[in-house]
C-alpha cells in the first residue's frame, strides 16, 4: 500500500470526510483497502462514522465488499453489527446491504449480534428480513438462539423469543438452546425452559381447539321437526 493509500485509510479511521473527498478527487480508488482488505466503508461502519458512511454509499462504495481479517470475508454490515453501530447498520440496510451475508466462519450477522447481546441490532436485522432460525453449519449447526443462550444474553433472547425463534432447534450434537445454557448460565437455562414449555403448551392448546372446531363443523346440522 503506497503512502497516499495509507493516508486515505487513516483519514477513514478518523472519520475525516473532507480529507476522503480530497483523496478521491486526486484519483485514489474508492475501494482502496488496507492489508486486511478493509475499505473506507468497512472502517466507517466499524467506527460508526455516519457522515463518511453516507458519503461513501452515495458515491457508490461496494456495500458487499469483503475484508480479509482473521474472521474472514466480513462485509461492512458485519462490522456494524459486531460494534453495535445501529445507525450505520440501518444506513447499510437502506443501501441494500445483505443481512444474510455469511462470513468464512459460517456466521451470519444475526449470530454475531446474538453472541454480543446486541438486542437492538437483532431487532433491526429481523425487521430487515434476517432468518431467525438460520443455523451456522460451520459451527455445530447452531442458531442465534443457541448463541444467545450459550453466552447468557437475556435481552437478545427476549428479542428472539418475541420473533418466534425455534427454542427447540437442535444443533449437530442434538443440543437445544436450553442445553447450551445449562452449566454456563443457569438463569438463562431456566428462562429458556420456561418459554419453551409455554410455547409447547400454547401449541397443544391451539391443536386441541382446531380439532374441536373440525369436529363441530363435520357434525350434521339438526333440522326442525315437520308438523
Amino acid at each position: 500500500m503506497n503512502d497516499q493509500a495509507k493516508k486515505f485509510i487513516e483519514a477513514a479511521e478518523e472519520g475525516d470526510c473532507t480529507a476522503i473527498m480530497e483523496f478521491l478527487e486526486d484519483g485514489v480508488d474508492l475501494e482502496t483497502a488496507d492489508e486486511d482488505g478493509f475499505t473506507a466503508l468497512h472502517i466507517a461502519a466499524n467506527y460508526g462514522h455516519l457522515e463518511l458512511l453516507d458519503a461513501l454509499i452515495g458515491l457508490g462504495a461496494d456495500v458487499e465488499a469483503r475484508c480479509l481479517d482473521k474472521e474472514g470475508a466480513q462485509t461492512p454490515l458485519h462490522l456494524a453489527v459486531w460494534q453495535n453501530k445501529k445507525e450505520a447498520l440501518m444506513a447499510l440496510v437502506e443501501a441494500g446491504a445483505s443481512v444474510s451475508a455469511q462470513d468464512n466462519d459460517g456466521f451470519f450477522p444475526l449470530h454475531r449480534a446474538a453472541i454480543r447481546g446486541h438486542h437492538e441490532v437483532l431487532a433491526i436485522l429481523l425487521e430487515a428480513g434476517a432468518d431467525i432460525d438460520q443455523p451456522n453449519d460451520k459451527h455445530k449447526g447452531q442458531t442465534a438462539a443457541h448463541f444467545a443462550a450459550m453466552y447468557g444474553k437475556f435481552e437478545a433472547m427476549q428479542v428472539l423469543i418475541k420473533g418466534n425463534a425455534n427454542l427447540e432447534a437442535r444443533d449437530h450434537a442434538g443440543l437445544s438452546p436450553h442445553d447450551c445454557a445449562r452449566g454456563r448460565h443457569e438463569g438463562m437455562a431456566e428462562f429458556v425452559e420456561k418459554h419453551t414449555s409455554f410455547k409447547r403448551e400454547s401449541a397443544d392448546m391451539s391443536a386441541k381447539i382446531r380439532s374441536v372446531r373440525q369436529a363441530m363443523s363435520s357434525r350434521p346440522r339438526l333440522t326442525g321437526m315437520n308438523a
